[in-house]
């Protein structure tokens, strides 16, 4: 099962891959990519602090 950020990324690049595809540019659809993307870079940000920590708790 994906994530939620996971599947608003992928409805966020087909929309935009669609409106491409028409010869249109959605700034929506952008927009909506670069907000996940962020997302996902501060997840993956706390990922790297908090894993280790937790690694060392239960270790």
């Amino acid at each position: 099962m994906r994530s939620a950020f996971a599947n608003a990324f992928v409805e966020a690049a087909q929309e935009l891959y669609a409106s491409r595809a028409e010869g249109t540019w959605s700034a929506h659809a952008h927009g909506r990519l670069s907000e996940v993307e962020a997302k996902a870079a501060r997840v993956r940000g706390l990922e790297l602090v908090v894993r280790p920590a937790m690694q060392a708790l239960l270790s």
